[in-house]
């Protein structure tokens, strides 16, 4: 009877701190999405200012990854969903980067071509065979629901690492 308890016992705290980290996660995205909601419309430097204090408090991003930004996207004014869309979109390419592609460096770059704004989130990782195919796993699917919310166009390509491509016009 006493190993039944100690057993029980052990499942409820694995069951509570899970709970608990669950939790957490929850409370971290909907400060994300107040965030941006707050915003009426927000220039893409502002935005770019938010992505790196989102990196810097994500600490194993930040040890495992060089984060590198380009802009050559002028002034670029971002409603809240365009914001939101977006910085879930580099949340997502980037997590998986990090669970997936063994890679050492990640460039998120931002450019303005043709009336629309171009964000790439670029690895130059390797997938290791035996993972899910990128369009099976990774959240691509929900990265490409959260493109056609912006009716904007998400493209991969996994030449030299992956690179995740959103075109969107503004």
């Amino acid at each position: 009877k006493k190993y039944h308890d100690t057993k029980n016992e052990a499942r409820s705290v694995e069951l509570m701190n899970s709970l608990s980290g669950d939790a957490s996660v929850t409370i971290k995205q909907l400060r994300e999405t107040i965030w941006a909601l707050n915003q009426n419309s927000l220039n893409l430097e502002g935005f770019i200012d938010y992505l790196k204090q989102y990196f810097k408090s994500q600490s194993a991003l930040n040890h495992q990854l060089n984060i590198h930004y380009n802009l050559e996207a002028g002034e670029i004014k971002l409603s809240s969903t365009q914001a939101l869309n977006i910085f879930r979109i580099i949340q997502e390419a980037s997590q998986n980067t990090l669970k997936y592609a063994e890679a050492e460096n990640l460039t998120i770059s931002f450019k303005q071509q043709n009336g629309a704004l171009i964000v790439s989130v670029k690895d130059d990782g390797m997938f290791e065979k035996g993972e899910p195919s990128i369009d099976g796993g990774y959240g691509f699917g929900n990265m490409k629901k959260r493109a056609a919310e912006l009716d904007g166009l998400l493209e991969i390509d996994t030449k030299n690492g992956t690179e995740i491509k959103l075109t969107i016009s503004l």
